[in-house]
């Protein structure tokens, strides 16, 4: 089942909704016979609570029209697709129709750069898993999507056949991005080298953040020698592991 939750993490949903829930069926029932123009209704749902706005959406086709239309309701959901899903099942069309949709987590499903910037091109928060290990990756979903503001980059990590190896970590190639409209970016899994990453943050001017768990680095000197020429950077973390809140994407 996709899981739903809030941006605004002060927000609580019954324990049951991700089991209730279905994003590809709403309720069939009739319109309503108070009829009121979308922009009031739109202005309504703006104060309801977001699980109470959930389950306003699955009362009828009208309102599930006006509540996926609507920029300022969607920026309030996150969607999480698990690993069980596939690009073909009826829950990821589904999703792929919310074309307001600012926020994915897509870590666990394999999907391709295409579908993301032609489906949903408003996304600003994005989690996702990227390339194969041993090659180097080029996030061109970067470019391809321009809104994005916050990016949570997610490496394949593997074992080689000898037990005894060190993981590997997937390796990013940024030497041709040209979107400088990030303000935060998250690597976990990655191994980074000053020279991939170096020229694309000398141009990005705006990001205020940048977060590196389980990563790999060239020497532990270059991170800051990297992270200098970030004139608007007000917060770097470096972490050997993953903390459970990496994936928390905010508006």
């Amino acid at each position: 089942m996709i899981s739903v939750e809030s941006i605004n993490r002060t927000e609580t949903f019954p324990k049951d909704f991700s089991t209730t829930t279905d994003l590809t069926n709403s309720a069939d029932s009739a319109e309503p016979s108070y009829q009121l123009p979308p922009e009031v209704w739109e202005h309504i749902f703006r104060q309801l609570a977001v699980g109470h706005l959930l389950a306003v959406r699955e009362t009828c086709r009208q309102f599930k029209l006006i509540v996926d239309q609507s920029p300022s309701l969607m920026r309030r959901f996150l969607v999480r697709v698990p690993g069980n899903a596939s690009v073909e099942c009826g829950h990821f069309r589904a999703i792929l129709r919310l074309r307001n949709l600012t926020s994915l987590d897509v870590r666990r499903v394999a999907i391709s750069d295409e579908t993301i910037s032609k489906h949903l091109p408003k996304l600003r928060n994005l989690a996702i898993t990227v390339g194969q290990v041993g090659t180097a990756c080029v996030p061109t979903f970067l470019d391809f999507i321009p809104k994005l503001e916050n990016v949570a980059i997610w490496g394949t990590d593997c074992t080689s056949g000898n037990l005894n190896a060190a993981p590997q970590k997937q390796k990013l190639d940024f030497a041709n991005i040209k979107n400088t409209a990030l303000t935060k970016l998250q690597f976990a899994e990655i191994s980074i080298a000053r020279s991939d990453l170096q020229e694309y943050f000398t141009q990005s001017s705006q990001i205020r953040e940048v977060n590196f768990f389980g990563c790999q680095f060239d020497s532990w000197g270059s991170v800051f020698e990297l992270t200098q020429s970030l004139k608007s950077l007000e917060k770097l973390s470096i972490s050997t592991g993953i903390p459970d809140n990496f994936i928390e994407l905010c508006n």
